[in-house]
């Protein structure tokens, strides 16, 4: 792709990626990845988790909150081992890919033509941070190198993706 074009900053980071053809037996994005779909309970998961760790940092009692923090943690381990099954069950392979608010590059196993509409759903590694989106591939290199542009990105996920775009630019450095 040419550098001049691009309107958003993109990191190189690793990442699972899950792309199927737009159709309209879907409504929405996660239910095009049934094999993965537990992913889309992530957010929640991750939103009682951040109210526990608030609730954990007023307790006064060391013991107890060394406790329940230790939980959280447990929680956390069974979380990413469901998450790594998933994975492994849905056969997907975690690839070096560079993504942006824009879009995102990388080595798809279907040879999808150019302007294909895509659901697409991105795993960051080691995070398990998910992010849906829809998009249209815009240009084609290599064996099966895909530059998807993204069409609709809501505003949740663009959150969700600049939050690991700046992490992941702050680990580069």
């Amino acid at each position: 792709m040419d550098n001049e074009r691009r309107e958003y900053f993109r990191v190189m980071t690793n990442a699972f990626v899950a792309v199927a053809p737009i159709d309209q037996e879907h409504n929405s994005i996660p239910e095009y990845f049934p094999k993965i779909s537990q992913f889309s309970l992530h957010q929640q998961l991750e939103d009682v988790n951040n109210e526990c760790y608030e609730q954990l940092n007023q307790l006064k009692d060391r013991t107890a909150h060394k406790i329940l923090n230790l939980q959280n943690q447990k929680i956390d381990i069974v979380l990413k081992l469901v998450q790594q099954q998933a994975i492994e069950e849905a056969n997907l392979v975690a690839q070096s890919i560079e993504i942006g608010e824009g879009g995102l590059s990388f080595d798809s196993v279907e040879d999808y033509e150019l302007d294909s509409e895509l659901a697409i759903m991105v795993i960051f590694t080691p995070s398990y941070q998910v992010v849906y989106t829809q998009g249209k591939i815009i240009d084609k290199s290599g064996d099966h190198k895909s530059h998807i542009q993204f069409d609709q990105l809501a505003e949740v996920q663009r959150q969700k993706l600049v939050q690991h775009l700046m992490k992941e630019q702050t680990a580069q450095r």
